[in-house]
């Protein structure tokens, strides 16, 4: 199933390899500044 969602994303958005990691690397960036900010705003919050 994956494969397919894959398969079809990239026939969709036609992406080389370096663009591929390039976005993977900005959206796990964004995602770890997001948890940090939750985490930074629960200990003063609660602590």
């Amino acid at each position: 199933m994956a494969d397919e969602t894959q398969a079809t994303v990239a026939q969709i958005y036609p992406l080389s390899s370096v663009e591929k990691q390039t976005l993977c690397h900005i959206l796990s960036c964004c995602f770890f500044f997001h948890v940090y900010i939750s985490i930074e705003k629960f200990m003063t919050t609660y602590m």
